[in-house]
């Protein structure tokens, strides 16, 4: 997940991690997670889902 703007804090629900606009977060999603804007500011982010081939 790109962040493009405020801060997010997203990931596996046991720990999820922090990025702030220009950053960026990644993680398996074949388990629960999360998503959250920290702070007063919207959060603006992109996120782009990979399915391997198998």
């Amino acid at each position: 997940m790109t962040v493009f703007s405020g801060v997010l804090r997203a990931g596996p629900a046991d720990a999820p991690g922090t990025a702030a606009a220009g950053g960026h977060l990644r993680w398996t999603s074949d388990v629960p997670h999360v998503y959250a804007a920290l702070g007063d500011d919207e959060v603006t982010a992109s996120l782009l889902l990979r399915y391997p081939r198998r």
